[in-house]
């Protein structure tokens, strides 16, 4: 929301340069070209950070195992992570 306020300033300031009658004053010119780059370059900066914390959550998902140890019918098998049912016990030991 506040992009959106330093985006509407910005072109205020750009409005404000056009109407006035001393052209020989640029200070709005300049303010406003400020603001909009400063908006500009925040919001790359955002759309970056925004995408690197998307990638590193879908790395997380390559965190959860694969495969588990699961007690079922009185033994232990190993099984794909994909293949557990309701009722199975998971053996789950040091450092998995």
């Amino acid at each position: 929301m506040f992009s959106l306020l330093l985006w509407v300033a910005g072109f205020l300031c750009f409005f404000a340069y056009i109407i006035q009658e001393d052209k020989t004053d640029n200070s709005n010119l300049s303010l406003g070209i400020v603001l909009v780059v400063v908006v500009f370059i925040t919001g790359c900066f955002s759309y970056v950070q925004t995408s690197n914390a998307a990638n590193l959550m879908d790395d997380f998902k390559n965190f959860i195992p694969q495969k588990a140890t699961v007690v079922r019918d009185g033994g232990k098998t190993v099984t794909e992570a994909v293949n557990l049912v309701v009722g199975d016990v998971i053996h789950v030991k040091a450092g998995d």
